[in-house]
């Protein structure tokens, strides 16, 4: 009966470090994989911050071409929004902005999944078209 304890004890021990091992190992992928994501979001803020301007823009020459002063006030908001939007990516870093998105998430968690499905249907629709 000793033999067997100790035979259980080895083999637990055994399963205790592999456990151990293959979470070390996951840890590590999920840290590659945030570096990843980090790294694309920053490489990516720039190029986005510049499309955001450009359509602020566009907007705003649109807006002087209207004629109804109620539609050229919205344009012109809708102008400032971007403009707002280009300004926060080009001043915050990824981890900045991932960390207000997670805060948006966890005190709007209805409006943010409607918001994700929202996309996943256009990204889902854009994928199937091509």
């Amino acid at each position: 009966m000793n033999e067997r304890n100790i035979d259980a004890g080895f083999y637990g021990a055994r399963a205790s470090d592999a456990l151990a091992g293959a979470i070390g190992r996951m840890g590590e992928q999920v840290s590659d994989a945030s570096d990843k994501a980090t790294s694309t979001l920053d490489s990516a803020r720039e190029p986005v911050a510049d499309k955001l301007t450009s359509a602020a823009d566009m907007l705003r020459d649109q807006a002087e071409r209207l004629s109804g002063e109620k539609v050229a006030t919205v344009v012109r908001s809708a102008a400032d929004k971007l403009e707002s939007s280009a300004t926060y990516l080009v001043s915050h870093d990824a981890a900045e902005i991932l960390h207000d998105l997670v805060g948006v998430v966890k005190r709007q968690p209805a409006a943010s999944l409607l918001i994700a499905a929202g996309l996943g249907f256009l990204f889902g629709r854009a994928l199937r078209s091509n």
